[in-house]
């Protein structure tokens, strides 16, 4: 994806880029997310000017089909929520569920969307503690979310957004970013420390222990 122009690029083996989708829409794209049972791939559309004042930005979220590139659907999630003067939007990163259930967080809004599979979008849940809003997103095989906020790590239940908590962390992880779930751990790209971490769990994301950390320059 592109924060500054909105294409989502192929990166082959050798290198070498290609922009796959151009969509006027598409003002920053941000987190992406390929639905393989589907063919769908789905892109958070937000507007990085947002950070810059001026602008309320937005949040959208793009679903392409994986192997055209044809838009399916534009669906505004901002519209799930009353806007006062002073609403802010930045649409960060999507999961998918095995349903194909989508989940976008917004991180200057502070609550995580919900589009079900006819592109009927809802306000799933609010951060109320004024804490980091929500970046990166995995959804659980087991039924829940895992969710970037700042340095915190926060499992969300899908059945039960009321039981949501703090993962309880095996050291700081600062500047939480993208993430993967990938052969039964979590990797975190954490931005303030230039490392992905590599995270396990044996209690259901109660609490999680370090299984691995790699460096990258910037």
């Amino acid at each position: 994806g592109s924060l500054s122009e909105g294409s989502i690029f192929h990166i082959a083996a050798d290198g070498s880029v290609t922009p796959i989708i151009s969509d006027p829409e598409l003002v920053s794209s941000v987190g992406i997310e390929v639905d393989e049972l589907r063919g769908r791939l789905l892109v958070a559309n937000a507007d990085r000017a947002v950070f810059d004042g001026g602008t309320t930005g937005q949040a959208m979220l793009g679903v392409y089909d994986l192997n055209s590139g044809e838009r399916i659907a534009m669906v505004d999630l901002a519209a799930t929520v009353p806007q006062g003067d002073d609403t802010a939007f930045f649409a960060n990163d999507v999961a998918v569920a095995d349903d194909g259930t989508a989940y976008v967080t917004d991180t200057r809004l502070n609550v995580i969307y919900r589009v079900d599979t006819q592109y009927q979008a809802s306000l799933f849940h609010r951060f109320e503690d004024g804490e980091a809003g929500p970046n990166g997103i995995v959804e659980h095989p087991s039924g829940y979310l895992l969710v970037a906020r700042g340095a915190e790590l926060w499992k969300v239940p899908t059945d039960d957004t009321g039981a949501a908590a703090p993962v309880t962390l095996p050291e700081d992880i600062p500047g939480q970013d993208g993430m993967v779930w990938s052969a039964g751990r979590l990797a975190i790209v954490s931005n303030s420390t230039n490392r992905v971490v590599a995270l396990t769990s044996g209690d259901e994301w109660a609490t999680a222990q370090l299984d691995g950390i790699a460096r990258y320059e910037p």
